[in-house]
C-alpha cells in the first residue's frame, strides 16, 4: 500500500511538472495587454522601427530575441519594448549643459537682462 501511495505521489508530481512545462511553452508575450506590437511593413528597418516608437535598435532586437536586424522581414510581428524618455522639445537645456559663460547666446536669442545690447555699427 506504501509502494502505491508513492508512486501515485510521484505520478502526480510529473503530472504537474508536465503541465507547467507546456503552458510556459503556449504562453504568447503578446498575448499581455500591456505588450505593444508591430506588424512589418514594406520597406521598414530596425532603425525605421525602432525610431518610430522611440526605442534603441539593440532594445527592439533584444525584445524580439533577434542577434541582428536580420530577423525583421515583412510579416513579422515585433515586440516594442517600453519608449525611452523622449527629449523635451521647448525647454531650455538643464544647467549642466547649458553653454558658457564666455559664449555669446546663439543669434535668435536676445541677450541677457545684465547685459547691454551691442552696439550698432555702421
Amino acid at each position: 500500500m506504501k509502494k502505491l501511495l508513492t508512486f501515485l505521489v510521484l505520478v502526480g508530481l510529473l503530472l504537474s511538472l508536465q503541465v507547467s512545462f507546456v503552458s510556459a511553452q503556449e504562453s504568447d508575450p503578446t498575448d499581455a495587454p500591456d505588450v505593444t506590437t508591430y506588424e512589418v511593413k514594406e520597406g521598414d528597418t530596425a532603425e525605421s522601427i525602432a525610431e518610430l516608437f522611440c526605442v534603441s535598435v539593440e532594445a527592439l532586437l533584444a525584445a524580439n530575441e533577434l542577434t541582428s536586424a536580420d530577423g525583421i522581414k515583412v510579416g513579422v510581428t515585433l515586440v516594442i519594448p517600453p519608449a525611452d524618455e523622449p527629449p523635451p522639445a521647448d525647454e531650455p537645456p538643464p544647467a549642466d549643459e547649458a553653454p558658457p559663460a564666455d559664449e555669446p547666446p546663439p543669434a535668435d536669442e536676445p541677450p541677457p537682462a545684465d547685459e547691454p545690447p551691442p552696439a550698432d555699427e555702421p
